[in-house]
């Protein structure tokens, strides 16, 4: 028996493949598969690579079930989406789609209650309670509120330069955006952002740049990151008091790569939620998918949980 588990982001995926007792026998990585920003041709061929890969990888060409969590969704898809979505390169029978903050949560809790908060591309928050009851925050996509996340700083930082071209807040910014699009003047973004290949997550690349500026004491490179960060402290207050639970869990690339990130959501976290801690996550989320996979085939149990502990990394 071979099981797939994905963490799908929206820029980069990653996959990881066990046995049916939960050893970790293959991994791999592809491009994002959100398709509310790149389309679901896209995203199912993005995640379509990924798995030839990672059935390579294994030595192996078949699999017996493939849980993806995907931040195109905050809950689990619906049929139609799951039929759209796998179209002729996945069997639905063998397909489940949920969110990425719910495949998250199962790889940092161990399947126990908590709360997920994701800084990736996009941003978003879950918690499953006690009862075993669902609960989002967040995850409104670029175009309505991706408050805290790498498109939200990206978008911030973009901004910020060419206000300072304009006469705005003296910054940094305008020299690094400049030299990070490659052009010789800052107006010279403009068809590139707005041309059809731009994506959302083009933009949350250059949230990299806030922490190159802030290393340089650049005020409003750590303004930009401290109120993406309290953005995110908020997500999180706002599930604790619909849910009543406390122990918090952190994962997304911003989260992963921002340093200064993180020691501004820690404080944030602190005033917002007192009493609540941060916790380190168990498993990442492709093997919190595995987790989910192993249920759906009847295998979930603590055997398996502690042979994945054991061969992932």
């Amino acid at each position: 028996m071979l099981l797939i588990g994905v963490d799908g982001g929206g820029t980069h995926s990653r996959l990881a493949a066990c046995d049916g007792k939960g050893n970790v026998v293959a991994r791999a990585e592809c491009g994002g598969i959100n398709f509310n920003a790149v389309g679901m041709y896209a995203a199912r061929e993005a995640l379509a690579d990924g798995v030839d890969r990672l059935l390579d990888a294994a030595g192996a060409d078949w699999y017996d079930c493939i849980a993806v969590g995907m931040s195109a969704l905050d809950a689990e898809a619906e049929e139609s989406v799951l039929l759209q979505f796998c179209g002729d390169r996945f069997e639905p029978s063998r397909t489940y789609l949920h969110s990425d903050a719910h495949m998250a949560l199962l790889g940092a809790a161990g399947g126990d209650a908590g709360i997920i908060l994701i800084s990736g591309t996009g941003a978003m928050g879950a918690a499953v309670d006690e009862a075993g009851r669902e609960y989002s925050a967040g995850g409104w996509g670029y175009l309505l509120n991706d408050e805290g996340s790498g498109f939200d700083i990206g978008n911030r930082v973009v901004r910020a330069a060419v206000r300072a071209a304009e006469g705005g807040e003296p910054t940094v910014l305008r020299e690094l955006v400049t030299e990070w699009f490659g052009v010789e003047s800052l107006r010279e973004i403009i068809p590139i952002i707005y041309s059809e290949g731009f994506a959302p997550s083009n933009l949350a690349a250059a949230a990299r740049l806030a922490d190159l500026g802030a290393e340089n004491g650049d005020g409003v490179s750590v303004r930009i990151l401290d109120e993406a960060a309290e953005s995110m402290a908020f997500v999180a207050r706002a599930i604790m008091q619909e849910t009543g639970v406390l122990p918090t869990y952190t994962y997304g690339g911003v989260f992963e790569h921002s340093g200064i990130y993180n020691r501004r959501f820690a404080e944030h976290f602190k005033k917002l939620c007192p009493g609540a801690k941060l916790y380190p996550a168990k498993l990442k989320p492709e093997y919190g998918a595995l987790i989910s996979a192993a249920g759906l085939m009847g295998l979930h149990g603590d055997e398996f949980e502690a042979n994945l502990e054991k061969t992932a990394k």
